[in-house]
């Protein structure tokens, strides 16, 4: 076994650049797919990451200006939510459910607890909020249908809010006062949306129009799509509720803005499956470049040794032998080169991660240890297939002719 070793290197070494320009070129195959998969992962981290805080089937509904006149009404006219509007998409759009308003409370409102206070985005919901924005009790409970039905002032909070006005004690069942008007903590939550999220607190809708607020206005509307339903038909009986409501064309596209996440999410979807083609096809042409650039190496150095192997066979060596040292040659210049790109691209991917390297679309890039070994283990394999040829022809040599001709 150690004088296979010592041959093989021998034989690499005799072909110095040659076998240098072929290894770098298996190495920076290898390491390219490496740095493509971790590359993948971090954008499908990214994907996922997006849509965690956010119902796959959810939708966000607002108006815009008009870009068309309509009985005697002028195009570019501001077309505004209110809660009215809410109801009647609940009541007339069967495609959607969970429809819910969320509105900004007055900016600069100042929550109080005893000596502590702060300043944090105030929104007042329905309940079907939650279900879009997948909100998790933590302690206590969310905002029901009674909360809203009877404007009570309670409000939810999240984890940021809590330790700024509570520190370590419980929140839940306590009193905070915003804006000087006293609210009962019943839930503290979470997010999967990030620390801006975190620092939210949510109160009824109703409660938020009463005591600071009462014109009735939405920000924006939200809701989920029925199981079966289309994204499309709910948004063309959209456009016709307001078009009726608001008295603007229903032909204007613009005037209605419908956010569907199921849709934005096939869109992803579809982009990480031509990334995963992508890195599917530099695989391959990585791998058809290493097992040519291993062919065509081992065939010069089979040649250039034919006298060589011409002995080894005079001398008693079987065609198995011949094949064995050719084959090993070409596996240890696939093997080296390629578990050095492998280190060398793991390495990389791992120092995005660790420099927390991320967007808003990518985050977290990572290579799957089993998926990078079977690379290379398909590379040797590769390596192997492309020897054979020259290793074959190598066994072939008639010991006489291979003689002579040197």
């Amino acid at each position: 076994m150690i004088d296979l070793l010592v041959e093989v290197f021998e034989g690499v070494a005799r072909h110095r650049m040659r076998a240098a320009a072929t290894a770098f070129g298996v190495f920076w195959g290898i390491l390219m797919l490496v740095v493509l998969l971790g590359g993948g992962r971090g954008l499908r981290n990214g994907l996922d990451k997006l849509f965690a805080d956010t119902a796959t089937n959810s939708a966000w509904i607002n108006l815009n200006r008009t870009s068309m006149g309509f009985e005697g009404l002028g195009p570019g006219r501001q077309l505004g939510l209110t809660i009215d509007d809410v109801e009647a998409v609940a009541r007339a759009v069967p495609e959607l459910e969970n429809v819910a308003p969320r509105h900004s409370a007055p900016s600069g409102l100042t929550f109080t607890r005893g000596t502590r206070n702060g300043a944090f985005p105030t929104y007042g919901i329905y309940p079907g909020y939650a279900v879009v924005e997948r909100t998790q009790v933590v302690r206590g409970r969310l905002i029901n249908d009674l909360d809203v039905a009877r404007a009570r002032r309670v409000i939810i909070i999240g984890p940021r809010v809590a330790e700024a006005l509570f520190g370590a004690s419980e929140a839940v069942g306590q009193q905070v006062e915003i804006g000087g008007v006293p609210f009962l903590v019943v839930g503290t939550f979470t997010d999967a949306g990030g620390e801006g999220e975190l620092r939210r607190v949510f109160m009824p809708y109703t409660a938020l129009a009463q005591t600071f607020d009462a014109r009735r206005q939405v920000n924006v509307m939200t809701a989920t799509l029925r199981p079966g339903a289309s994204p499309e038909r709910a948004t063309a009986h959209l456009r016709r509720l307001f078009a009726r409501r608001k008295r603007f064309d229903p032909n204007d596209r613009g005037a209605v803005d419908v956010w569907f996440a199921e849709q934005e999410y096939r869109k992803f979807v579809t982009l990480m499956r031509g990334i995963d083609l992508a890195v599917i096809v530099v695989g391959l042409g990585s791998l058809i470049s290493g097992m040519v650039g291993i062919s065509n190496i081992m065939f010069v150095s089979v040649r250039e040794r034919t006298a060589e192997f011409g002995l080894r066979r005079a001398l008693g060596a079987t065609p198995a032998t011949v094949m064995a040292m050719v084959l090993s040659e070409a596996v240890a210049l696939a093997f080296v080169a390629g578990g050095l790109g492998l280190l060398v691209g793991v390495a990389l991917v791992e120092a995005a991660r660790r420099a927390g390297v991320r967007s808003d679309y990518f985050r977290d890039p990572s290579i799957d240890l089993g998926t990078a070994l079977t690379a290379l283990g398909v590379l040797v394999a590769t390596a192997m297939v492309a020897g054979y040829f020259p290793a074959r022809e190598a066994a072939r040599l008639n010991p006489n002719e291979a003689l002579r001709s040197s």
